[in-house]
């Protein structure tokens, strides 16, 4: 797999925007060191079809957080987090009371996506 498709693809589903080339080299740099290069059939599955990945990551925090592909999503998420361009989307921000809809909103969603996302995994064969 080629691990600049990877952190690209990675990058967009964590902050829903294209990221730089510094990122993409300390992504790399990461999985190297860590000694996450050798993908499994999951993580395959999830590069390859990115509309896939919400589910598997989703049916993933419910049955293997230990999985590699929540391993490489970890390190993404912590290289985009340290990096001044990209900070402030985790950022909290100030919002109204009726937010409160839009949060259960997105919860339901985030319910549903687990349990689509459980079954997904395991008809694609976890590793």
């Amino acid at each position: 797999m080629n691990l600049e498709i990877e952190a690209k693809i990675l990058g967009r589903y964590i902050i829903k925007e294209n990221i730089n080339d510094i990122a993409i080299s300390r992504y790399i740099q990461g999985i190297e060191k860590l000694g996450y290069v050798q993908d499994n059939a999951l993580v395959i599955k999830a590069i390859e079809t990115p509309f896939l990945l919400p589910y598997i990551d989703a049916g993933l925090a419910l049955t293997n957080k230990k999985h590699l592909l929540q391993k490489k999503l970890l390190l993404m998420f912590s290289v985009l987090e340290t990096m001044p361009e990209y900070s402030s989307k985790f950022l909290s921000r100030s919002h109204s009371f009726f937010y409160l809809f839009v949060f259960f909103w997105i919860g339901t969603k985030g319910v549903i996506k687990a349990l689509l996302g459980t079954i997904l995994n395991k008809m694609l064969g976890r590793k």
